[in-house]
């Protein structure tokens, strides 16, 4: 797999030029000195508990939330799920590398190198489907399938992953350039053989962090502006130190 390294904004921005295809961006942080690997929430943990889990949501939100999807819209009670913070079988990814390099950024500290994923969204599914074709996360398709399996007790099926793009409905979704790729199974997308075809990695060292973190600021990409509420701005202004 292509791995790059990169020191500035600039560097992303002319190494993804290169490049023809639409891409994809997901930032991750080098936890505890362990990459995390393209695995979606809810098989970090034991894969068992994603259908009790969902279930669970299903069944009690509706006290909750005025706007539950009716029962059988499964990809939108996984969208849901995933926009209130419950692990489920979809991973975020963004349009914008700039905001791909905020989240790779966020939360860093002295120890911690950082990394961006790029995809190739339309190579993911011909891999993986057969078919250069995005679906909506919310069609017949996927709905019935994939989305449909993570409320089931059954060992997955649908052993592939897919790229599926998704109606903005809310101002977080829209200000974050939204997509997600769906999981059917525990195999981390970077871990398969051919992913080289449409995966590319741009590590960045710690060394370089305060420095790209500058230039985010200056290009006012900002916590505030992902997360437009008023708990995020007061985490954002809580951050600030005086150089």
């Amino acid at each position: 797999m292509k791995e790059i390294k990169i020191q500035s904004v600039i560097d992303l921005i002319e190494d993804i030029k290169k490049n023809d295809s639409k891409l994809w961006f997901r930032g991750q942080i080098n936890e505890n000195n362990k990459e995390w690997d393209l695995l979606p929430s809810a098989y970090r943990n034991d894969p068992l508990l994603e259908s009790e889990t969902l279930n669970h949501f299903r069944l009690k939100s509706p006290a909750m939330y005025k706007n539950c999807p009716s029962t059988k819209e499964y990809s939108k009670w996984l969208s849901l799920m995933q926009h209130f913070g419950l692990p489920t079988r979809l991973l975020d990814w963004t349009e914008s590398p700039l905001v791909a390099l905020f989240f790779a950024l966020d939360g860093t500290n002295k120890q911690q190198n950082a990394t961006i994923w790029a995809l190739e969204p339309g190579k993911l599914n011909q891999s993986m489907h057969g078919e250069n074709i995005i679906d909506f996360l919310d069609s017949e398709r996927i709905n019935d399938t994939l989305a449909q399996e993570a409320f089931e007790r059954v060992d997955n099926k649908y052993q592939h992953i897919l790229a599926v793009t998704l109606t903005y409905n809310n101002d977080r979704l829209d200000r974050q350039h939204s997509q997600f790729t769906i999981h059917g199974t525990t195999k981390p997308l970077n871990e398969f053989e051919n992913a080289y075809e449409y995966l590319t990695k741009y590590i960045i060292n710690v060394k370089h962090i305060d420095n790209l973190k500058n230039e985010l600021s200056i290009l006012d990409i900002r916590r505030s502006k992902l997360f437009p509420d008023l708990q995020n701005l007061s985490k954002e202004l809580s951050e600030i130190v005086i150089i």
